[in-house]
């Protein structure tokens, strides 16, 4: 029998094996997670990509005030209360919290943990249009009687006419404020703050715009109304490109209107009413999700909120606003209920047109201009303002009230030119219900 001999500390044929069975498992294995890897990582980026696909659907309810058509808001309001439907409605605050049939409304909702609730500005005005500091006190104040009316502040504002821009998300980040809802398409090239979800802006802002207009903007009022259909297609098409929809709704899509001018009355428009509880429903029954702003961007983690924010957690919160009586509860005016076209507060731009300026040399120190021009409003033109700017308006003097005559109509003033670089005159008309509108136009020279 040849023997065969091996070198001292060579393995045995056991030992061989123990090693050939230990680098096959190491092989198998590597196999293995090569394999899963080819698979499970893009379904890990694809479940990534999912998360920012809440298939949900915010409402934001616009315009929200006292004393102007509050049936119609009422009736809005209960109808996402009474089919336990989440809301954001965006509060107008300067005209806030002395008309118990919005604020308990507003109140209802919100201790059933269905409403968040958002600044809409001070006054309905175009932000866009205000100074840095101008922004940031008509926030501050808003958020402050918020709180004292309902209980806590808002990390929320949804612009008015959906205008912003770069001082309103300073202003915004200085006062709290962490969640921006305007225009889809801002104005503007390139366009200003788009959709920006699920990722915040540098600011630290996250732009979630509306999406879906409630009604055919194209179209007059009262005329102006889309099916459950056509509505439910837009929510839809709006969740395939941007993960979520964002519907805007105005008091005035819920009222009936005036046949001569096409005013909204403080009527229900029950027909709209049951458009809207149709759509509810339709969103609910295909498994869509009707969630808040906050609530959206939690699912992807993107922003540190506000500890002034609102809490998910339902408190019973006592207002304070208006006069208390010995018990200390709260005392509410009541407006009475009408057909009649209501001349209160409202979100209807004034006009206003420079018409003269007088020609000058050259713009020096000292200088003063004659300005004129014109301001009208459908109910009343409260005051007009002027002052010059730098041309690009990021400095400039502080408003003077101009001579009104005519009604109110005409208006006419002589403005100091502080700065030979002030060449911009810019005019200001504020109405009755403290909406505004400017008129700019550039200092001509002889």
């Amino acid at each position: 029998m040849t023997s065969h001999s091996f070198p001292i500390g060579a393995p045995s044929s056991a030992e061989r094996r123990k090693t050939a069975n230990v680098v096959l498992s190491v092989i198998l294995a590597s196999i293995i997670i090569i394999t899963a890897s080819v698979f499970l990582v893009p379904a890990a980026e694809s479940a990534r990509a999912a998360s920012t696909e809440c298939n949900c659907v915010i409402f934001r309810l616009d315009d929200v005030q006292d004393s102007w058509i509050h049936d119609v808001q009422a009736k809005v309001l209960d109808a996402f209360i009474s089919s336990d439907t989440k809301l954001t409605p965006g509060i107008i605050m300067n005209f806030y919290g002395s008309d118990s049939v919005v604020v308990d409304k507003i109140s209802q909702g919100k201790d059933a943990g269905l409403f968040e609730l958002a600044l809409h500005g001070w006054n309905h005005v175009d932000y866009a249009q205000l100074s840095l500091a101008e922004q940031e006190q008509t926030l501050a104040d808003a958020n402050t009687k918020l709180q004292k009316i309902n209980g806590q502040k808002s990390n929320i504002f949804i612009t008015p006419y959906n205008s912003a821009d770069a001082d309103t998300l300073a202003a915004m980040k200085d006062t709290g404020l962490t969640i921006l809802s305007a225009d889809l398409y801002a104005d503007g090239s390139p366009p200003f703050l788009a959709v920006t979800y699920p990722a915040a802006d540098p600011s630290g802002i996250v732009s979630i715009p509306y999406t879906v207009y409630y009604v055919d903007e194209d179209k007059p009022s009262g005329q102006n109304a889309k099916t459950a259909d056509q509505l439910y297609a837009e929510i839809n098409d709006s969740i395939e490109a941007h993960g979520y929809a964002v519907v805007m709704l105005h008091p005035p899509d819920f009222a009936k209107h005036d046949d001569n001018n096409g005013q909204a009355l403080n009527a229900v428009n029950q027909s709209q009413i049951n458009t809207l509880q149709t759509l509810i429903d339709k969103i609910k029954a295909d498994g869509k999700t009707i969630t808040s702003y906050n609530e959206l961007v939690s699912m992807t983690d993107n922003s540190d909120q506000s500890a002034d924010a609102p809490s998910t957690s339902i408190s019973n919160v006592s207002l304070h606003s208006g006069s208390a009586g010995a018990s200390g509860s709260r005392q509410l005016m009541n407006t009475p209920s009408s057909t009649d076209p209501i001349s209160g507060p409202n979100t209807i731009k004034p006009q206003i047109k420079i018409t003269s300026l007088t020609a000058i040399p050259s713009v020096t120190e000292g200088s003063k201009v004659k300005v004129s021009g014109t301001a009208s409003d459908d109910i009343a033109i409260s005051k007009v303002e002027v002052r010059a700017t730098l041309p690009d308006g990021s400095a400039g003097t502080t408003y003077v009230s101009a001579a009104l005559t005519g009604d109110g109509e005409e208006w006419s003033f002589d403005l100091p030119l502080a700065d030979p670089a002030f060449t911009k005159v810019v005019a200001r008309a504020t109405d009755a219900s403290g909406n505004q509108q400017w008129a700019v136009v550039s200092l001509p020279t002889a």
